[in-house]
């Protein structure tokens, strides 16, 4: 699948993808990282796929996190946020 965005056009940017460990999300976190966005890759059970998928951005050039949260718990989601914050200033 080739990717819509134009190389760098997201350069600068930050974008956070819930459910990003497979899927849609997973696509679309990679379509983001391609396009030069950090992003943070939201998982709730599947870490290790969640790294995989850091780990093969990073191997790009990309720049990616992975956050465990459970999008039903406010304290969750606040740290997810946090790490976010953390790792590339915010959102």
């Amino acid at each position: 699948m080739s990717n819509p965005l134009a190389a760098g056009s997201l350069s600068g940017k930050r974008a956070l993808v819930t459910g990003s460990s497979r899927g849609i999300g997973a696509d679309t976190v990679n379509y983001f990282a391609e396009a030069g966005a950090k992003v943070v890759i939201n998982y709730r059970n599947k870490e290790a796929r969640a790294l995989k998928i850091v780990d093969a951005i990073k191997a790009n050039g990309g720049e990616a996190i992975a956050v465990g949260a459970d999008l039903t718990d406010p304290a969750s989601v606040a740290s997810m946020f946090a790490a976010a914050k953390e790792a590339f200033g915010g959102l």
